[in-house]
């Protein structure tokens, strides 16, 4: 029988990754749900028809069809709240200018944590505020 050309990776987060999503766990209680690793087309989609000729819509979804973030949290309802990013400073990962632009575009929070950055539960839940509240200001105007 030949090998399979699979194996299943060792871990699931890295450890600062995990840190943080224990972090996020104690933090949404029994009011918000967080997940994990999400692609970020599952959260957002081009804004054009998709079926309208040469309405972008496929250079627009190609851009985020690789694209995923690390945390995203819900409310009850399953409404997003906030999408985080933990941005692994020691191997040199960066921003994804694409992931900040789509959330942009479409409205949603994006918090990205660095990996030295280390904030208490209180301090987090300070810093997802404030980004919520800056997306929801300038949704208004």
């Amino acid at each position: 029988m030949a090998t399979s050309g699979y194996r299943q990776k060792k871990k699931f987060f890295k450890p600062i990754e995990l840190t943080f999503y224990r972090d996020l766990q104690v933090l949404a209680g029994e009011q918000l749900q967080v997940l994990a690793k999400i692609p970020l087309r599952q959260i957002i989609e081009p804004n054009v028809n998709q079926w309208e000729r040469n309405s972008g819509w496929d250079h627009l979804y190609q851009q985020i069809q690789d694209k995923d973030v690390d945390f995203v949290i819900f409310d009850l309802d399953w409404n997003v709240i906030c999408l985080i990013n933990v941005i692994d400073s020691e191997t040199g990962e960066q921003v994804d200018a694409v992931t900040h632009d789509a959330a942009y575009t479409a409205k949603l929070p994006l918090l990205n944590i660095f990996s030295y950055q280390q904030f208490s539960i209180e301090e987090l839940a300070q810093k997802i505020a404030e980004q919520v509240q800056q997306v929801a200001e300038t949704s208004f105007t």
